[in-house]
């Protein structure tokens, strides 16, 4: 017969198993939900950035806007923000699976490009107009405060995206 030793040994390595996939679990679940909840942000970001950068596009005048987007996308994440073509983000950036065209791009990553989210923003020619990045593609952090200069000569938009501050890496 068991002795009471051998018996309680049982059932507590029995409890602490049940304990430690209970733990794996929710640890899990958790990290789920939040990687779900900042894609979700992500997503507004550049829904928000983008209309932005659409709106002063489609003005079709000089003018300079301070581009908004919150500094945390949420649990104190930092993110970086690459707006550019899809040719100059494909050939810096490999990683985003944009395609390899003269459209505008906007990506929104972490520092560590784990999450990100892509969003086209416009055709670069799109009918008589042609859009031209002065400095393609570019990126920035959360943080910094970036203004979009918006240049018109004839039918030509010259976009340059001037940053203040510094990068997440």
């Amino acid at each position: 017969m068991a002795t009471p030793a051998i018996i309680h040994m049982i059932g507590t390595l029995a409890l602490v198993i049940v304990l430690a996939f209970v733990i794996l679990h929710v640890s899990s679940t958790i990290t789920v939900m939040k990687n779900d909840a900042l894609v979700n942000n992500f997503k507004r970001i550049a829904d928000s950035v983008s209309t932005q950068i659409l709106y002063a596009i489609m003005w079709h005048n000089n003018l300079s806007i301070r581009l908004m987007y919150p500094p945390q996308a949420g649990y104190g994440q930092q993110y970086n923000i690459i707006i550019g073509t899809g040719a100059a983000i494909r050939s810096h950036y490999k990683i985003f699976n944009v395609p390899n065209d003269n459209t505008l791009y906007i990506v929104i990553t972490t520092p560590d490009n784990t999450i990100h989210v892509e969003k086209k923003i416009i055709e670069t020619t799109n009918g008589y107009t042609t859009i031209t990045m002065v400095n393609d593609p570019i990126l920035f952090g959360s943080s910094t405060i970036t203004y979009l200069d918006i240049r018109v000569v004839n039918n030509n938009i010259y976009v340059n995206i001037v940053v203040k501050g510094e990068i997440y890496r």
